[in-house]
């Protein structure tokens, strides 16, 4: 893509960006009714058998757990799947300002954003009955200049089913039962 073409499209991105209204007054307070004119993606529910499947466009044979670990790094690894009600997400939404971008989660009925194990020690693998500090990470990965053979593939940060052309990520830990600042 030449220079003039570049230019022209960071201008129309950021033509969009400004035009919509929609995505203007998003406060951080508890109250979620900013979000409710924002458009919404939903995520089908998993359940304890893991028969809910996620789908991949650059390798559609693979049935990927709709919620798995993040234990495998390789691009052809298949994730186990683990039911935890925490990280169901079943819909989200994205909003933005003039300096900040937000994003909106909702995991099922019966699931807490952020919930961990809480203790006196980090995680003993060895051991996992010791109670131990809990870690809960939301990620939110961004393909910031829309081009797929730049960026990273998701898999590399444990993510599936993967993608190429993510730039950046941002992401809220809480550890050991509460929000990590």
């Amino acid at each position: 893509m030449n220079l003039f073409n570049r230019i022209l499209l960071i201008y129309s991105v950021i033509q969009i960006l400004k035009s919509d209204p929609i995505n203007r007054n998003i406060i951080i307070d508890g109250n979620f009714d900013d979000w409710l004119n924002v458009p919404s993606y939903s995520d089908p529910r998993d359940n304890i058998n893991g028969t809910v499947y996620q789908e991949s466009p650059w390798f559609p044979s693979l049935k990927i757990p709709d919620c798995h670990d993040a234990d495998t790094k390789i691009l052809t690894d298949m994730p186990k799947h683990t039911y935890n009600p925490n990280v169901n997400i079943i819909e989200f939404k994205i909003a933005h300002d003039d300096s900040s971008l937000y994003v909106y989660y909702r995991v099922v009925d019966d699931g807490v954003i952020g919930k961990t194990s809480v203790g006196p020690h980090e995680f003993n693998r060895s051991d996992p009955s010791k109670p131990s500090a809990g870690r809960f990470y939301i990620i939110t990965t961004v393909n910031l200049d829309m081009n797929d053979t730049t960026g990273y593939w998701l898999h590399e940060g444990g993510y599936y089913p993967t993608a190429p052309g993510f730039d950046a990520n941002f992401e809220i830990e809480f550890y050991n039962g509460t929000y990590n600042q």
